[in-house]
């Protein structure tokens, strides 16, 4: 039995949201097909959900909204998340960023946040 690998054509850096309907998706066609599912990747997406703080459609929303704000894709996706909930934590995640990011972007990236997926401080 062989297994057909599909060639990667392009890539985008996703929130662990968006990650769990990817691979649910996958898992669902899988199983469609009678295909064991691993339990590396059962345990991936226990994982992702747990950790979700955003449903795939927000998350995914939030993320575009960052980018159009000048945020570095792989910043926009670790602030949807981790849902930084301060300044202070949102500053933490600027690694990528090639330029110097003012306090008013970072406010204005938690408000979208807060928009799209809610405050993380009342969903606790």
């Amino acid at each position: 039995m062989s297994e057909s690998i599909e060639e990667v054509e392009s890539f985008e850096l996703v929130s662990l949201p968006e990650a769990y309907k990817i691979i649910s998706m996958v898992v669902e066609r899988m199983q469609k097909k009678n295909r064991p599912v691993k339990d590396v990747v059962k345990n991936t997406l226990n994982y992702l959900s747990k950790l979700s703080k955003c449903s795939p459609e927000a998350a995914e929303k939030a993320r575009k909204r960052l980018i159009e704000e000048g945020f570095a894709p792989i910043t926009a996706a670790m602030m949807v998340s981790i849902l930084p909930d301060t300044v202070h934590e949102a500053r933490v995640l600027l690694d990528f960023e090639k330029r110097l990011v003012e306090t008013e972007e970072l406010e204005k990236a938690l408000q979208i946040l807060r928009e799209e997926c809610g405050s993380p401080s009342t969903e606790a």
